[in-house]
């Protein structure tokens, strides 16, 4: 079960300058991975040069279709999606509530 996890899919400007899309529930200790070099054959070869936005979803089952459909984006639409996403304001993070 997910209950408390947000869901979100990525993407990277890498090496080359080649895009990277992906799926996490923690953005950022992914993009730690990616830079470190031990998340994926494709960042470990084309390691990533910036985190260029997410999207947060409802459920891991809409991240990997959401994730599979922009993998299927042409480089354009990729690009359009990057700049519409630089526009929005960053999601606020959740946090827990003390009582």
């Amino acid at each position: 079960m997910d209950a408390g996890k947000g869901h979100f899919v990525y993407l990277l400007r890498c090496r080359g300058n080649r895009i990277y899309t992906g799926y996490a529930v923690d953005v950022e200790a992914r993009y730690a991975k990616h830079c470190a070099g031990t998340a994926a054959h494709f960042t470990h070869a084309f390691p990533p040069i910036a985190l260029l936005g997410s999207i947060e979803v409802e459920d891991r089952s809409k991240g990997l279709r959401l994730e599979a459909a922009i993998k299927k984006l042409t480089r354009m639409e990729k690009e359009q999606l990057i700049r519409e996403l630089s526009k929005k304001p960053a999601p606020k993070r959740r946090t827990k509530k003390t009582i």
